[in-house]
């Protein structure tokens, strides 16, 4: 059997600790967290670490400023409206059920990437692409109706198109000069603004017990790996490979649901996460 390449793992990692991150998110909302501290949080933590980088290095953060600008214009769209839309979309639907829409996004990427952008279309994406869209009906079914309303759908098929913009524009728009850190430093800076200025219409709030903070650190620091591993992981397999490896995130996003929310998976959403699996295997190889 192949090997997956050292991207293709580092997206499958970052899918891991996304997965993690949706009952994280939802138990602190619950628990009064608004939407933009969960935004501003990750992404602070993310500015911090990658500034500090930057300088340890000597990369310069200005160098190419039209890339920085087209990066922190996908941190805005891709990061932060997109995390604002997920985040909405839990308020309607199942947490399961929102994360398996929000993850039509891999076949969003490889239509966007054939179509428009030149990328040669092989026989083994066409095949993952079908997986992966039966697996995540199955999936879907992990949710009763009562747990899923059109606006949670609409909200999670939306966050679906902005994140593809996240994929596509960090392998696009990133010069091959500059270093991932840097690339990090601006998006995250964009979804900074994006929680700023949403929090017009819903002021921060963040956590007012030690449990929560706990709760809110670990969401934090989940995202911001994540996001750094699926970063490079982009940069070293490209939008395609890196959007079909971040399958596994619904898996531990149902997963974990189960384990620290107590909802349970039926047959059909067992035999959803075995073909999301071959998915991912089939794109990885």
């Amino acid at each position: 059997m192949k090997i997956p390449k050292k991207g293709t793992v580092m997206c499958m990692t970052a899918a891991v600790l996304f997965g993690l991150v949706p009952p994280l998110m939802n138990y602190l909302l619950m628990h009064g967290v608004s939407r933009p501290a969960t935004i501003v949080g990750p992404n602070s933590l993310m500015l911090a670490a990658t500034f500090i980088l930057a300088r340890r290095r000597g990369w310069p953060l200005l160098e190419e400023h039209s890339a920085a600008l087209l990066l922190f214009l996908i941190g805005c769209v891709g990061k932060g409206a997109t995390q604002l839309l997920l985040t909405g979309a839990y308020a309607y639907a199942a947490v399961g059920v929102a994360t398996v829409v929000h993850f039509l996004y891999p076949t969003v990427v490889a239509g966007v990437e054939i179509m428009f952008l030149g990328k040669a279309s092989r026989p083994v994406v066409f095949i993952a692409a079908v997986l992966s869209f039966a697996g995540m009906a199955c999936i879907s079914l992990f949710g009763s109706p009562s747990d899923c309303s059109p606006v949670g759908v609409l909200l999670a098929l939306a966050s679906a198109f902005t994140y593809s913009f996240y994929i596509v524009g960090s392998e696009r728009f990133r010069p091959q000069t500059m270093p991932v850190a840097v690339a990090l430093f601006w998006m995250s800076a964009g979804a900074v603004v994006t929680a700023a200025f949403y929090a017009a219409a819903e002021p921060f709030a963040f956590p007012a017990t030690p449990g929560v903070w706990a709760a809110y650190g670990v969401c934090c620091t989940a995202l911001a790996a994540g996001f750094g591993l699926l970063t490079a992981g982009i940069g070293s397999v490209g939008a395609v490979d890196a959007a079909f490896a971040t399958l596994l995130e619904p898996l531990t996003a149902v997963l974990s649901s189960v384990i620290f929310a107590g909802e349970t998976v039926t047959p059909v959403a067992a035999a959803g996460i075995a073909m999301v699996l071959a998915s991912v295997y089939l794109n990885a190889r």
